[in-house]
């Protein structure tokens, strides 16, 4: 009896290549249907089922849940390492932030990090492309 190994690795990899592909043309088609509509001139999208996602620096789309997160739950995103004010002071992490336009993450340190601004109602907002500039 032969040894069936070499079999199975072919059949796994011919499964795991179209199963990829598969994915990749329905991820593709989902977004070319129009499904995500940019809402005005911000970075965010919208889909039929009133889901809000946001770019992320890898290129992809993030659902948001709410716009207004602490500190602690930016953290757990997969994108987010740091989130700083201004000054380039770390936040605690039960602050909040309230996400507004674009997510523009800059590099602090080595990690990608949040830069946010007091608002003047005592929470925290993102700075806005315009104001990411200076940095």
């Amino acid at each position: 009896m032969k040894d069936k190994k070499p079999i199975l690795l072919c059949l796994f990899a011919l499964f795991a290549v179209l199963f990829t592909v598969f994915f990749m043309v329905y991820v593709a088609s989902y977004e070319e249907d129009g499904k995500f509509t940019q809402i005005g001139s911000s970075e965010f999208y919208a889909t039929p089922q009133s889901k809000i996602y946001a770019l992320i620096p890898s290129g992809g789309k993030f659902e948001l849940k709410e716009s207004n997160l602490s500190v602690a739950e930016l953290l757990r995103l997969n994108f987010i390492e740091a989130v700083a004010d201004e000054n380039l002071k770390p936040l605690s992490s039960d602050e909040r932030v309230n996400l507004i336009g674009a997510l523009k993450l800059v590099f602090l340190d080595f990690r990608a990090t949040l830069l946010v601004k007091k608002e003047s109602g005592g929470g925290f907002r993102n700075l806005s492309v315009k104001e990411l500039r200076r940095f």
